[in-house]
């Protein structure tokens, strides 16, 4: 599964070059880091898997979406909050409908805003989107998933 998050990554890279992988930094506001230099960034989250049937099984992902502004002129906060809107629709357009790999095409899910604080130096606005996609399993009796 680790190859598909990988390329999943990639995928994104051709939406911001700040994508990692998400390790709860966000599970807490008080723990936030926030690097100017790495914004807006994706943050992407493997859920788990699902099996469909014999010979499939479902991967879902979330993807967090994070911009931030770290003026506190109200105007150019708007201007950097509005960020986020355009990222969402960027990720929508470059995901629709994209296979990962030999997978299916990736079904899009709701983006959901998490938080809208201000943390450390800046005022931070995450939301979270869920992706899900199927790939052929192939597996005989008895084998395991990867």
């Amino acid at each position: 599964m680790q190859e598909y998050e990988e390329e999943l990554k990639k995928i994104l890279k051709s939406v911001t070059d700040n994508v990692d992988t998400y390790f709860g930094e966000f599970s807490s506001l008080n723990d936030i880091k926030i690097d100017p230099k790495k914004m807006p960034a994706i943050y992407v989250d493997f859920l788990g898997e699902d099996p469909i049937n014999s010979y499939q099984q479902k991967l879902s992902f979330s993807l967090y979406l994070v911009a931030a502004s770290f003026s506190k002129n109200e105007k150019t906060r708007d201007e950097k909050r509005y960020d986020i809107y355009f990222l969402i629709n960027e990720v929508n357009k470059t995901l629709h409908l994209k296979p990962i790999l030999e997978s299916e095409p990736i079904k899009l899910k709701s983006s959901k805003k998490i938080l809208d604080a201000k943390a450390q130096n800046a005022y931070l606005v995450i939301f979270k989107k869920d992706i899900e996609f199927n790939l052929e399993t192939n597996l005989l009796e008895g084998e395991d998933f990867e």
